[in-house]
């Protein structure tokens, strides 16, 4: 029993340093794009964001689906899967996937170019199916450190690929800056970064394994097809549960493009239109971390007690896990939509598509909903169900580009992501409030968050109107100030007033450290 509670905290407290490893790394992958757009402008970032799904999914593949994949494999049965003979066959397989992903893209990339309406990206879509050799390694050894409750060297493979990704790619985009070269050379040069990370990351899991142990013997044969089915098969699924953003970024690239040559414009203005939608996607990711790791937090305990849906204590977390991303999505959205004229010229130079991005915006709300519940209801044991509604979304936005793109341009584009995103959060809440036999799945007040959020619209407003517009500045550094004081003070506002307008119970005030002065009154 003793051995057991053991283990269980070990398994928690490595299920931490993972989520601090990946926050670290979505923070640094939202940071890093202003700089590269800044260097490369539009037209070089609307190359770079062509080829980052393609790379985006291999590294999913690395980072998520196949280590949990592989770790739940050989943990099942007290580590009797953790042998080299198997460890072997599940290298052999994930290389021959692997494999299969490289001749893919390699041999079409002028179709998948054509298709994306860019002739000119063969080269770099070709060059990116290398990447997808590189995984099999790092995927094999995060998988085999994990399945032995050692997290430690994947959270530090995590940053040290994440740090020489970022690097590689931003002394990339320096020098074709300084050189004056082709900006389709981003392409080549993300890939480039990709295996960098890629293999810093395989090195830095060398030096620890050592500390694996294997089996001497298998009790008994597996086959190939039962390892392709669980390792394989249920490495996809779980890598599916985490591609949201990126399958909606991947319809992007193949379809935006094309329908706005449809609608008329020129083939710069298509691919300069692109680049200027793309801006929103750093700001989206960054704000969607804020509006679901905390929620997240709770997922382990959400799932230590799954089998018991109707539990008391899980319902409590669930809706404690709700009300902690909708109160910050909310307010990140609400302050974005209301700055991001100010936000668009301080970081790009300039408010281009400004509208549209606005509309974008909306996206946080429905993405940080999405990935709580979808959270939620992994742990609770309804991957496939999750993954399905994510493949829902991909096909609704694929149709809804069609359909909107043409007509209504970037801002279609926009409107199709949030509806796409939107209906995926619809079915997750629609699954989870059937799981836990609820009536309402939002039980808790709605008064404090809309008195909140009213409350820091007000605020901007009257900041705006004390400080002046400050868009017209020609100081960066002065609308760097503006901007981070009215996000400063805007969010600790919105908060104060959700403490005072009892949008939060005292446990939960409790939890969070919240100072004496504000729980006087709760």
């Amino acid at each position: 029993m003793q051995m057991q509670a053991k283990a269980t905290n070990q398994l928690f407290k490595g299920a931490f340093i993972l989520t601090l490893a990946a926050l670290f790394g979505k923070v640094l992958s939202a940071a890093y794009r202003v700089p590269l757009q800044n260097m490369i402008g539009d037209m070089g970032y609307y190359i770079y964001q062509q080829i980052y799904p393609i790379i985006g999914i291999a590294f999913m593949l690395a980072l998520y689906g196949f280590p949990a994949a592989i770790s739940r494999f050989i943990a099942a049965e007290k580590n009797q899967y953790f042998t080299k003979m198997i460890i072997r066959k599940i290298f052999i397989l994930l290389l021959l996937f692997h494999l299969a992903l490289f001749v893919f893209f390699f041999l079409g990339s002028p179709y998948l170019a054509k298709i994306m309406g860019d002739p000119l990206l063969i080269t770099p879509i070709r060059h990116s199916g290398w990447v997808f050799l590189f995984v099999p390694f790092v995927a094999l050894l995060r998988g085999m450190f994990q399945g032995n409750l050692l997290m430690g060297p994947t959270a530090a493979s995590q940053v040290s690929e994440q740090l020489v990704r970022v690097i590689v790619i931003i002394l990339a985009a320096y020098m074709i800056y300084q050189s004056n070269l082709s900006l389709y050379k981003i392409g080549d040069g993300a890939v480039i970064a990709a295996v960098g990370g890629l293999s810093a990351a395989f090195f830095c899991l060398l030096l620890s394994y050592k500390k694996l142990t294997f089996q001497k013997t298998e009790k008994e044969p597996v086959r190939y097809l039962f390892i392709l089915k669980h390792v394989i098969g249920f490495g996809i699924l779980i890598s599916m549960n985490h591609m949201l953003l990126l399958f909606l970024q991947l319809a992007d690239a193949f379809t935006m493009v094309p329908r706005l040559l449809i609608a008329g414009y020129s083939p710069m203005e298509s691919m300069e239109m692109k680049g200027i939608l793309d801006r929103g996607q750093p700001l989206i990711q960054f704000a969607t971390v804020l509006g679901s790791s905390l929620a997240l937090t709770l997922i382990p305990r959400i799932a230590k007690q799954k089998d018991d849906s109707r539990n008391e204590s899980v319902s409590s977390y669930v809706e404690a896990s709700l009300k902690f991303s909708i109160y910050i999505s909310v307010g990140a959205t609400v302050g974005l939509i209301w700055l991001f004229r100010d936000v668009n010229q301080l970081l790009f130079l300039n408010d281009d598509g400004t509208t549209s991005l606005q509309v974008l915006a909306l996206t946080i709300l429905f993405t940080s909903l999405a990935l709580t519940t979808a959270a939620v209801l992994q742990g609770l044991g309804y991957m496939k169900q999750t993954a399905l509604f994510i493949f829902i979304g991909l096909v609704t936005k694929v149709i809804l580009n069609y359909v909107l793109i043409a007509s209504f341009g970037m801002i279609g584009a926009a409107s199709a992501t949030v509806l796409s995103v939107g209906i995926v959060a619809f079915f997750n809440c629609w699954l989870l409030r059937k799981v836990l036999k609820r009536r309402k799945l939002f039980s808790f007040s709605r008064g404090p968050l809309y008195v909140a959020a009213a409350s820091m619209l007000l605020f901007l407003a009257g900041y705006e109107f004390i400080f002046g517009d400050p868009f017209d500045t020609v100081s960066r550094g002065y609308l760097a100030l503006y901007v981070m004081g009215a996000v400063a003070i805007g969010a600790i506002l919105y908060f104060i007033v959700l403490i005072v307008a009892k949008g939060f119970t005292k446990e939960e005030l409790e939890s969070m450290k919240i100072p004496k002065i504000l729980l006087r009154n709760k």
